[in-house]
C-alpha cells in the first residue's frame, strides 16, 4: 500500500510567497537605477518662482503675499541615494500693505538671500527620481531704509531629477524657507516658498 503524504500549507505562506515576489520585482526595478545613476560632484543652475509673506510678530501683522523671480546655484556631491549640496539663492520682494498703521513699512523694497547647506534623499526610480530635502543655513533679507540681519534657519522642500545621460539632469522643486529675524528691532518673520528649476551638470 502507497501512502501519500500531503505537504500543509499554513496560513501565512501565501502572504510570505507575496512578499518574496514583491521584493524581487523591486530589486528588478531599483538595481539598473542604482548602477546606473549619476554620482560624484555636480554643478547646477535654478531660476523660477518666490512667494514671500513677512509679518512682524509684536504686532501679529502680515503683510500682503508678494510673488517674485528667484535665481541661484548650487554645488553638490551625490552618491547612491543621498546627495550633500550647498545652495545659493537671491530674490528681491516688496512690503506690501494698505494698513495706515504700517504705513512706514509699506512698498520698501525686501532683498532676501539665502546660503546653505541641503541634504537629499532620492527614491530609486529608472530615469525620474523624485526626493525629499532638509536644508540648515543663514537667511537674510535688507528691508529698504530700514535695516537688516542675517540668522540661521531651516528648509525642506521636495523635488524630482530627470536624468538625461549620464553628465546632465534637469530638476524641478518646491521648498519653503521657516525664517525669522529681526528687522530695526522689530521681530520679524518671513515664510518664503520658493517653486524652481534647474539643471546640473555632473563631473
Amino acid at each position: 500500500m502507497v501512502r501519500i503524504s500531503k505537504n500543509k500549507i499554513t496560513k501565512g505562506e501565501p502572504m510570505k510567497r507575496f512578499l518574496i515576489n514583491l521584493a524581487i520585482i523591486g530589486l528588478v526595478i531599483v538595481s539598473p537605477s542604482l548602477v546606473n545613476a549619476q554620482t560624484g560632484f555636480y554643478l547646477g543652475l535654478l531660476g523660477g518662482y518666490s512667494a514671500q509673506k513677512p509679518s512682524l510678530s509684536n504686532f501679529e501683522f502680515e503683510f500682503d503675499r508678494d510673488p517674485s523671480f528667484v535665481y541661484g546655484a548650487r554645488l553638490g556631491l551625490k552618491f547612491m541615494m543621498l546627495a550633500v549640496e550647498g545652495i545659493f539663492f537671491q530674490a528681491s520682494h516688496s512690503l506690501t500693505t494698505d494698513d495706515p498703521a504700517f504705513i512706514f513699512w509699506a512698498n520698501r523694497q525686501v532683498d532676501t538671500n539665502f546660503l546653505g547647506v541641503q541634504l537629499k534623499y532620492f527614491l530609486p526610480l529608472l530615469m525620474l527620481q523624485p526626493y525629499f530635502s532638509l536644508g540648515y543655513g543663514y537667511f537674510g533679507a535688507d528691508v529698504e531704509a530700514i535695516g537688516q540681519d542675517r540668522q540661521g534657519s531651516w528648509n525642506a522642500g521636495v523635488g524630482v531629477e530627470l536624468h538625461l545621460g549620464k553628465k546632465f539632469a534637469l530638476l524641478g522643486e518646491g521648498r519653503y524657507f521657516f525664517s525669522q529675524l529681526e528687522i530695526d528691532n522689530e521681530e520679524m518673520k518671513f515664510g518664503q516658498f520658493v517653486l524652481s528649476g534647474g539643471f546640473n551638470f555632473y563631473f
